[in-house]
């Protein structure tokens, strides 16, 4: 096969063509937390220096300003309420399994195995970055080879989120959960942030909680016999609780998984619940910035004669090599960036309802 046909079909410029990368970028697997990010957060990559990203992360402060006379001086502030950090860039990129030269009989075929090897790529790519994600909006992102099997490097940051806590357990029918639990997950989530709850994003366990729970029972049914309530109950709340409302909140059933080490492992764990401002105020609190990544030498389509280039866009990008024995191609799928918190405490985390 001619080195153009190749260059043409895998060559750097095509691979990153916008429409491929956008098609098969947003894949739907895995895509929740990444997605609010990108969506609801703000984009910090312009203010990279180099892979490194400055992060002024804001507490809230109710200290009020002192009162003095016209010719007093100013009273100085007493710190500032930022805390000022650094959070580096994560590299991630996985590579296809080598394609027979052979298969590659014209520029079609070529453009058909690139697409299908794009879809797979994608979605672990996606799976990384969701599990990243996850991470930075519980606080600490821990990335190694045991946290992420296969990863060659580690790195940590920890933005703590405000703690929300539980005096009863959930699971328990009796537990006073609209009277009681969630006026404590509001009250700590205002005290420590100043912004309200609009959203509770819940581990899938836990809609089995609030369906079984007598107090809400009672509120959506309006005292009908226990018989009838948890059959109605559940037809009120239905299969997700997607666009339900109760308390004032709007609920979210999260159950995606990941596959770690042969184990299917939740985003958000057994009775993990999630608390999240409004859309508004979510672009004051959620930050994602996107770098360049590196295409080598050996790549298709890049100058023989260069060390290597840069990525042509920010975030995802796609090259490819050739092996001469046997005659192959590989393609490879990076993304260069972060996730990260400018007001961490508008994050609510309770790690587990059924422990008070």
């Amino acid at each position: 096969m001619s080195q153009t046909l190749l260059e043409l079909a895998f060559g750097a410029a095509s691979l990153n063509d916008p429409d491929m990368t956008t098609k098969f970028g947003a894949t739907k697997y895995d895509r929740f937390a990444q997605d609010l990010f990108s969506m609801h957060g703000r984009n910090h990559s312009e203010k990279a220096q180099g892979r490194n990203v400055p992060v002024a992360a804001r507490t809230l402060s109710r200290k009020p300003a002192p009162f003095s006379s016209p010719k007093s001086p100013a009273v100085a502030l007493e710190g500032q309420d930022v805390d000022l950090s650094t959070v580096t860039m994560a590299d991630i990129k996985i590579s296809s399994e080598p394609i027979p030269i052979e298969e590659i009989t014209s520029e079609i075929a070529a453009r058909n195995i690139v697409a299908d090897t794009y879809e797979e790529l994608a979605k672990r790519l996606g799976i990384s970055k969701e599990l990243f994600a996850w991470m930075a909006l519980k606080g600490a992102v821990t990335i190694n080879g045991t946290t992420v099997p296969g990863s060659t490097v580690g790195f940590a940051y920890t933005q703590p989120v405000t703690a929300l806590t539980v005096a009863a357990a959930w699971n328990l029918a009796g537990t006073k959960l609209a009277s009681s639990e969630l006026d404590l997950f509001h009250q700590a989530h205002h005290d420590a942030s100043g912004l309200e709850i609009a959203r509770l994003v819940v581990d899938r366990k836990i809609k089995g909680y609030v369906t079984q729970n007598s107090e809400v029972q009672v509120m959506l049914t309006g005292g009908e016999r226990k018989s009838d309530a948890l059959a109605k109950t559940t037809q009120i709340l239905g299969p997700s609780f997607r666009g339900f409302e109760f308390n004032g909140y709007d609920w979210d059933v999260h159950g995606a998984k990941y596959d770690k080490d042969g184990t299917l492992t939740k985003y958000l764990g057994d009775d993990q619940a999630l608390a999240l401002p409004d859309a508004e105020s979510l672009r004051s609190v959620l930050a994602y910035a996107e770098g360049y990544g590196a295409i080598p030498r050996e790549a298709i389509g890049p100058n023989a004669d260069s060390l290597g280039s840069k990525a042509p866009q920010r975030g995802v990008y796609v090259y490819a090599y050739t092996t001469p024995n046997p005659a192959a191609v590989t393609v490879v799928m990076g993304w260069c960036g972060t996730f990260f918190l400018t007001h961490p405490e508008a994050i609510g985390y309770c790690a587990d309802v059924n422990t008070p």
